[in-house]
């Protein structure tokens, strides 16, 4: 669990141009074989599929002032398989 205090993107501290506090669920399940040398992890990062701004700007004045920016990844999930030589 990782929690996050509001977070502004522009030195003025302005509301829209900022992402609220938000807590993100990461789940992992870790497997290592009794030689040491396979290993796997199932896991799944963004539990709650919660949305979040990753970065936000307001843009050049000629078209409009619009915010810009991305959205952090979505619920991700999947398994991770490795071989130590």
């Amino acid at each position: 669990m990782a929690w996050r205090d509001r977070v502004y993107f522009t030195p003025f501290n302005v509301n829209y141009v900022s992402q609220a506090a938000n807590t993100k669920l990461n789940a992992f399940l870790n497997w290592e074989s009794p030689d040491e040398h396979w290993n796997g992890s199932l896991f799944v990062k963004n539990l709650t599929n919660k949305t979040t701004v990753g970065n936000s700007l307001v843009s050049w004045v000629g078209v409009g002032f619009p915010i810009n920016g991305y959205l952090e990844d979505p619920r991700t999930y999947g398994l991770r398989l490795g071989y130590k030589f």
